[in-house]
């Protein structure tokens, strides 16, 4: 079988995307499939590469992607640096992207990833003239690839094409990609017209399946819902948690934080309540946190000592820190249309899971129903009541034990053989 994927996230970009369709196309490749994945420059490496048996075709914003390497290292180097000279780069950074947000992001379409298309589309059509494929798999987000299927099946009509949706475009309002007052009705004809055209479409979760059947009219049998991967192995953890066992109890959130769709309000203000019953616990965030320093300003007298940012870090430690945890948190994205991946990774490790969340339909309460060491609160307000507080209380002193088995089962569809093998069945239009 030979089979092209367009993506923009493709290692080794650090993205749900990325770790998704990399060990989807490495597993295809190890079959003796034909995988070629035609994806950034940005992240560098040789342009025409073989990495385990996939043919890897890297093309456009290398220089974006030069820029974007020596800023963060610039950030990080000076992160803690509070001479003079440090102060003037953060300024300088800052007064960048104060730039980019105010001009050329009012104005790109369709996504930040605009500059690819022309040279992935480029090499896609080379690749599509070499040789005969079964399939072409487009992949979002960003929604720039979607664009490289549409103009593919323009000029090979008789190719399957099977568009991979991670999250929907013209109708994600939250986030938007765009400047929406600019491009709403370019946004939605685009969308349509992607999935009418397309053969198969792919999505993580039923929300999404619905959005599309009643937005957009698109039959229910044309769109086939593949669960997240997981794709961290948690059994062959490398590194060590970034912080001690000091007769403390570590409750643990991994992951981004946005200031429009994942803040931390609501579970730094039940912490902070919690702190009055329970004096051994801490508080631990490990990622980025976009934009939320306000927030966690709120907090002082616990920063730093019961509150502790620990930055991004690599994948291959993560299982190490999901170890160690005593309970992982996790933060609602407020949408019925997305499931975190990383939730699949909470419940492998068997931690207890406190899940925060805005409204009862988030996609993460309905995931954790069958996982007995979870319990969900509802903040809509981000004001945990009395009984919550003590709720969580209770659940961190005495929470329920998990089989093997149990757990075994939970997981096992979001397991990289069941993963691949239905995506497998939807290129082939089994």
């Amino acid at each position: 079988m030979k089979i092209l994927i367009v993506t923009h996230s493709y290692a080794p970009d650090p993205s749900p995307r990325a770790y998704r369709w990399t060990a989807i196309a490495e597993t295809w490749a190890g079959q003796g499939f034909r995988v070629d994945v035609v994806t950034t420059g940005r992240r560098g490496g040789e342009p025409r590469d073989q990495q385990s048996g996939v043919h890897v075709h890297r093309v456009g914003e290398r220089q974006i992607g030069r820029f974007t390497k020596q800023s963060s290292k610039e950030k990080t180097a000076g992160a803690l640096d509070n001479s003079s000279a440090a102060s003037l780069r953060r300024a300088l950074r800052l007064l960048a992207k104060t730039l980019h947000d105010y001009t050329w992001k009012k104005i790109y379409w369709p996504d930040y990833a605009c500059l690819w298309y022309r040279p992935a589309l480029k090499e896609a059509q080379r690749l599509c003239r070499s040789r005969e494929y079964d399939s072409v798999i487009t992949v979002s987000h960003p929604f720039a690839g979607h664009l490289v299927g549409l103009s593919l099946k323009k000029v090979f009509p008789d190719i399957r094409w099977v568009a991979d949706i991670g999250d929907p475009f013209s109708a994600e309002s939250t986030v938007p990609s765009n400047n929406r007052s600019f491009y709403r009705r370019l946004n939605r004809r685009a969308e349509a017209a992607v999935l009418a055209r397309c053969d198969a479409i792919s999505v993580t979760v039923e929300g999404c399946k619905k959005l599309f059947v009643d937005e957009f009219s698109i039959s229910p049998e044309k769109i086939v819902v593949i669960p997240p991967l997981l794709s961290l192995a948690t059994e062959t953890a490398m590194g060590s948690a970034p912080f001690e066992k000091k007769g403390f109890v570590d409750l643990v959130y991994i992951g981004v934080l946005y200031a429009k769709i994942r803040r931390p309000d609501a579970v730094l203000a039940l912490f902070a309540a919690l702190r009055k019953r329970l004096k051994n616990i801490r508080l631990h965030f490990v990622g980025d946190i976009q934009g939320c320093d306000l927030v966690f300003a709120r907090y002082p007298d616990l920063m730093g000592k019961f509150v502790i940012r620990h930055g991004p870090v690599v994948r291959s430690h993560v299982g190490a820190i999901l170890s160690a945890s005593d309970a992982l948190i996790n933060i609602g994205n407020d949408t019925s249309h997305q499931l975190p991946s990383k939730l699949v990774e909470y419940v492998a490790a068997g931690r207890p899971i406190l899940n925060v969340v805005a409204q009862e339909t988030d996609t993460s309460a309905k995931f954790l129903k069958n996982y007995v060491r979870a319990l969900t609160i509802i903040c809509p307000d981000d004001a945990p009541t009395d009984a919550q507080i003590e709720q969580v209380a209770m659940f961190l002193t005495d929470t329920p034990e998990v089989s093997k088995p149990c757990l075994d089962n939970i997981i096992e569809n979001y397991r990289l053989g069941p993963v691949s093998t239905a995506y497998e069945n939807l290129v082939t239009g089994f």
